[in-house]
């Protein structure tokens, strides 16, 4: 059986055909194959994607301060970081930033088989400002990481800010990312922003190259301005206010379904797990009256959301599961939630095309599942098997 992501609804083809990376049919007889994975009275469902990974980025509070670091830290962590996100089902993963060019070897020896890891793409380096919140808040007084992380844009010379983002683009990144964030969740104007002007210089660069922008914010106002600037899209969601997204005249919501600008959540820290327990369940309660019915709306009227953990190297931390309950309690069914991790994912224009979905043609990334996962989400994150371009990367097959 398997879970058909658009509607929810259950097929029950025998058998689905693989060649090479690619799906080819489905058959109702039990066909013959060099390969025969025996998924009987199991569920399948689309290769997760994670659209929030810092995937090369050393344990926060032990950053790397030399490229012989660094290539040590590649060596002994990053082959079990990358099985770790494998044998949780995510066979995509998107970075929204960093360690140059490392980031883009650790994507190749993805591609080329010389790492089993989940296919990545990423934005490399990421613009902002000297005073921005992104980089003082990563790299602190580590020169290397601020070399390696951050690229600076001159707000005085539109021409050099080009510049800046031609240099990504010859460095083989998928996407741009630009920190366009004075608040980050603390109050407007708490740290210097990058100035809209040179925001539209950037949006304007990079799509004449043909590369997608994508913005770091959080509030709410800064959404509408980035919109307004031509982003593609946004690494964080938005969180209403009193019953709204901001105090903007213009309607947050409205407006990123008009311009089709997907959301990857981001918004783990909601998780009411994370709450002390005495105070709980009130907090649950006013989520459910102040915030709520906003999503919902955002929702229902064709808004796009993309499953993201902002997994920023904290491995003692969970929140891939963490993401998933914030989402539970925003309201998403177990279905938007499996759709957030599966198609959805393909509204980000720096995601391949031919994955989120089973579908003939589409690429074999697949997870067999012991449950249905439209009746307890968290099975996706404890596969069987997991099938990444048509081979099998995990086995837990008994």
């Amino acid at each position: 059986m398997w879970v058909d992501v658009k509607d929810g609804s259950i097929k029950h083809w025998n058998s689905v055909v693989i060649d090479g990376n690619k799906i080819i049919t489905f058959s109702d007889d039990i066909v013959s194959a060099i390969k025969i994975i025996d998924g009987n009275n199991q569920f399948l469902i689309p290769g997760l994607v994670n659209a929030h990974v810092h995937s090369s980025v050393v344990t926060a509070g032990t950053q790397a301060r030399s490229d012989e670091e660094y290539r040590e830290f590649m060596e002994t962590v990053i082959p079990n970081r990358m099985k770790g996100f494998l044998q949780s089902g995510f066979t995509t993963l998107v970075d929204p930033g960093g360690y140059m060019p490392y980031v883009t070897q650790i994507r190749e020896s993805s591609v080329n088989g010389d790492l089993i890891a989940p296919r990545i793409v990423t934005v490399g380096r990421v613009l902002t400002i000297p005073n921005g919140h992104f980089a003082s808040f990563l790299c602190r007084d580590n020169d290397w990481c601020y070399q390696h992380l951050i690229a600076y844009i001159d707000v005085d010379d539109a021409n050099e800010t080009r510049k800046i983002v031609q240099n990504l683009v010859s460095e083989g990144v998928n996407g741009i990312k630009v920190v366009y964030d004075s608040s980050f969740r603390q109050g407007r104007g708490t740290f210097e922003n990058t100035p809209l002007s040179t925001l539209k210089v950037i949006v304007e660069e990079a799509h004449r190259l043909g590369v997608p922008v994508y913005a770091h914010t959080t509030l709410n106002e800064e959404f509408v301005e980035a919109i307004s600037a031509g982003v593609d899209g946004f690494f964080h969601a938005p969180i209403p206010e009193n019953g709204r997204y901001g105090e903007s005249s213009i309607d947050l919501s409205e407006l990123s379904i008009e311009k089709n600008i997907p959301f990857v959540t981001a918004l783990f820290f909601l998780d009411p797990e994370l709450v002390i327990e005495d105070i709980r369940q009130n907090y649950i309660e006013e989520m459910t009256s102040s915030v709520v019915p906003t999503i919902r709306k955002h929702i229902d009227n064709g808004g796009v959301y993309v499953y993201g953990s902002d997994y920023f190297a904290h491995e003692g931390q969970d929140r891939i599961s963490s993401e998933i309950r914030a989402l539970r309690l925003l309201d998403f069914s177990n279905l938007e939630v499996l759709q957030s991790m599966t198609i959805n994912a393909v509204k980000l224009a720096m995601v391949p095309r031919g994955i989120g979905e089973i579908k003939a043609g589409k690429l074999a990334d697949m997870l067999i599942l012991p449950l249905n996962p439209l009746n307890d989400i968290f099975v996706v994150l404890e596969p069987k098997v997991v099938i990444k371009d048509g081979r099998v990367v995990v086995d837990n097959m008994e």
